[in-house]
């Protein structure tokens, strides 16, 4: 357990690098807590979130809508930061990891290898964005591939009632 400032959460849900508080699920170390980075580290505290601690926390919202219901507006304004850090975060380790694949070639991108690990890399990003949740039109949580952009809105009546749609503000 760590001490953000308003109480102390659990050392999974903070961030050493956090620039932003995702508050009630994710959180920066307290500047005021610097001078223990070595033992933060000790207890499990990640340097800076990756898109996994979003996902989580997505997870924990989808939870929460199970047993209160679709989100309201604020929350869906909530998801939608986290679904972008989340995006952020996967671009981020989707171009380390190209890096250090080319990196590891001796930069010379004709290397089989090279290519074959940016290749990995390229399919563990799509693999993670496919695994975050999105808001439905109907306030709640869903993978990707469950809803559809409603681009036609004159047509969604003739739709019928098997099509799930996104949320307008996706």
């Amino acid at each position: 357990w760590v001490w953000v400032g308003v109480g102390f959460v659990a050392s999974t849900h903070t961030a050493i690098k956090g620039t932003t508080s995702f508050a009630p699920l994710l959180y920066p170390v307290p500047a005021s807590l610097a001078m223990f980075v070595p033992l933060l580290r000790a207890l499990g505290v990640a340097e800076s979130f990756g898109w996994p601690h979003f996902g989580a926390a997505l997870s924990a919202v989808a939870a929460r809508t199970r047993v209160i219901g679709a989100l309201d507006a604020a929350d869906v304004a909530f998801v939608l930061r986290l679904i972008e850090a989340a995006l952020e975060a996967i671009r981020t380790a989707s171009a380390s990891a190209a890096a250090a694949a080319n990196a590891a070639s001796g930069g010379d991108d004709g290397n089989e290898s090279a290519s074959a690990n940016a290749a990995a890399a390229a399919m563990a990003a799509a693999t993670a964005v496919r695994s975050l949740l999105v808001p439905g039109a109907d306030g709640r949580l869903y993978p990707p591939s469950d809803l559809v952009y409603d681009d036609a809105p004159w047509l969604r009546q003739k739709m019928g009632s098997g099509v799930r749609f996104a949320h307008s503000s996706v």
